[in-house]
């Protein structure tokens, strides 16, 4: 293991030992057993699926079996549902995870459907070049430092004509601002995020990476109190109520995720 990936188990580690949830919590548990963040996932799954199978009838020279990787794999919540994402866009895939916390890699080692997992961070994945198909990092870009590292070596690990897929939150937007700067300040404070994106400044990184941008989708509505936010996603009624500000406020969506290839 070099030295980036281990700094980045012990990171995870220490924070193991002091139970910060971030890095101890049922990540299927946390996500899926209330309806708003269920819902929230789920949306984001079928989004997924829609790029795939678009990038498969558009841009894609794969044949045979997908190799997929997971970017910051956690549990393997995405994992579970990969596979069947792909044999819905019309393909068998084999399933690969990477994350740096060992707590979470031997959570989804459980879970029996993937073929491998790596202990690693995203400053170096242990694979060849151009090893997979497909790569999703979901929420998972804006706790890295050295964003441009990462994004580079994701570009190396795919292959060409492969897709990245990656979310974050909208965290530059004018209403994520007002929540952490004059609303919410303690969030500055707790957080562990060190990026901030917009959509600008999160095409802009993938173009610097080499990436060529096949599209965008917003997520949601950022509403800037949490536990406001939480009460509205609780029912449908109040997800309505945010998908619906969220068409006429577009640049204020809560989340964005942009599908870009490897040219």
């Amino acid at each position: 293991m070099n030295r980036e990936n281990t700094h980045a188990t012990q990171d995870a580690r220490r924070e193991t030992r002091s139970n910060n949830p971030w890095y101890t919590d049922d990540q299927f548990d946390a996500q899926l057993s209330s309806p708003g963040t269920r819902a929230r996932i789920e949306w984001r799954w079928h989004t997924f699926e829609r790029a795939i199978t678009t990038w498969r009838a558009e841009g894609s020279d794969a044949t045979g079996r997908l190799t997929i990787l997971d970017a910051g794999c956690g549990d393997g919540l995405n994992l579970a549902a990969l596979g069947e994402i792909a044999r819905l866009a019309g393909a068998e895939a084999d399933l690969y995870g990477c994350d740096y916390n060992e707590l979470r890699i031997g959570r989804a080692r459980t879970t029996g459907f993937v073929r491998g997992l790596f202990l690693a961070s995203l400053l170096d994945v242990p694979v060849s070049d151009g090893a997979f198909d497909i790569i999703l990092c979901s929420h998972v870009l804006e706790h890295i430092e050295d964003d441009a590292r990462a994004l580079k070596e994701l570009y190396r690990s795919l292959k060409p004509k492969g897709l990245l897929i990656v979310g974050v939150p909208n965290e530059g937007c004018l209403l994520a601002r007002l929540r952490n700067h004059v609303i919410q300040p303690s969030i500055r404070r707790t957080t562990d995020h060190v990026h901030f994106f917009t959509s600008a400044s999160l095409l802009r990184r993938l173009k610097t990476a080499g990436f060529a941008a096949r599209g965008l989708v917003r997520e949601g509505f950022f509403v800037p109190h949490l536990r406001l936010s939480g009460l509205l996603q609780s029912s449908p009624a109040g997800r309505a109520a945010t998908n619906l500000a969220r068409v006429l406020f577009p640049s204020q969506a809560a989340g964005l995720i942009c599908f870009v290839q490897r040219p």
